[in-house]
């Protein structure tokens, strides 16, 4: 079990190390925000390492770890949002690849069908008048 605590030992040295780190960088000036205390469960293997701290280190510690976790959350959001960005334009841009050519396809073939039909039309008209002509010579 020596091996173990040693880990637990050294790894909270390092967090120890890291929160003392925190709490040296000089702080921004809170906008006219008040502070208001939260009561968090902590896991048993850190019990004795947040006993260790001062209230100060746990605030920093606790600021920290917040200020990780939003920016966190505002990278993935970010991300999020950009791959939407990228299917939408993909797919805008693959359907006008495919609806411009099936429109001019499809207006063509439309086109021809009226030509052909107006064409059909007009030999049948004239075919009538022939007649009606022929009739009208009789």
């Amino acid at each position: 079990m020596e091996p173990n605590n040693k880990n637990k030992e050294s790894s909270s040295n390092e967090i120890h190390e890291k929160v003392e780190e925190v709490s040296n960088i000089e702080k921004p000036k809170p906008a006219v925000k008040r502070a208001k205390k939260f009561v968090f469960t902590v896991d048993a293997d850190y019990v004795d390492y947040v006993d260790s701290l001062t209230r100060e280190e746990k605030t920093d510690l606790i600021n920290y770890l917040l200020d990780l976790y939003a920016k966190e959350s505002e990278e993935e959001y970010k991300k999020e949002k950009f791959e939407k960005m990228v299917k939408r334009t993909a797919t805008l841009i693959i359907t006008v690849i495919l609806a411009v050519p099936i429109f001019f396809i499809v207006t063509s073939i439309a086109l021809d069908y009226t030509h052909a039909n107006y064409l059909q039309m007009q030999t049948n008209f004239e075919k009538l008048f022939d007649n009606l002509n022929k009739n009208d010579d009789n």
